[in-house]
């Protein structure tokens, strides 16, 4: 470009601010499909994490409380900013605390276990708690005694994107306290290896 002093200047013409903000929005969109289901991936595991601190957190409790801690299941109902609130209830669920303050007038009367929220604060954002099995049945709540024990139950914490079914097993084993993670197609890896050992298909 010529200006009136006779100095030449440089410009973009169009056609090379057009290539330049198509070669963006291209960039853009490799680096968020790259990192978009690690994210997720990186959340289903934090929420998995904090899950297994939030019983830890149960388990001790009940030990120096010397009170039975319950962690206790219920519905959470969220709706969708697109959908109407009828057909987009989520049947996903959220844990609470709850303790039974006397035992002896009051057996088996619990109460909700207060200043526990920032265990859960982020919880809901990072994953759902879809199903809970006591001893191999359907559970809403495991308790929590305080010796340290509980019943063993096993936990499914599931990724929170509709598209994204995985899911991560929790389990807690009754007598020890003791609580680990698994991807739920590792656990049933395991559990199919068993079942052919039990059954002969397998040397042991």
């Amino acid at each position: 470009m010529r200006r009136d002093d006779g100095r030449t200047y440089g410009a973009f013409t169009l056609l090379e601010v057009l290539l330049s903000v198509v070669v963006i929005g291209l960039l853009f969109g490799a680096m968020a499909m790259s990192f978009g289901p690690r994210d997720r991936a990186r959340g289903l595991e934090e929420g998995a994490r904090r899950f297994e601190s939030l019983l830890r957190f149960a388990r001790a409790e009940a030990t120096l409380r010397g009170r039975r801690i319950r962690l206790e299941l219920v519905e959470k109902e969220t709706t969708k900013p697109y959908e109407s609130p009828d057909a987009a209830k989520s049947k996903d669920k959220r844990p609470r605390l709850l303790w039974e303050p006397d035992p002896l007038e009051t057996r088996g009367e619990f109460e909700e276990l207060a200043d526990f929220d920032s265990l859960t604060d982020d919880l809901d954002e990072l994953a759902d708690i879809v199903e809970l099995r006591v001893r191999g049945q359907a559970a809403d709540s495991l308790t929590f005694y305080p010796d340290g024990s509980s019943d063993s139950a096993e936990f499914k914490v599931r990724a929170q994107a509709d598209n994204d079914r995985r899911e991560i097993v929790v389990r807690v084993f009754g007598t020890t306290g003791f609580v680990e993670r698994s991807h739920a197609t590792q656990l049933r890896e395991e559990q199919r290896i068993e079942s052919d050992r039990s059954s002969g298909s397998l040397d042991p």
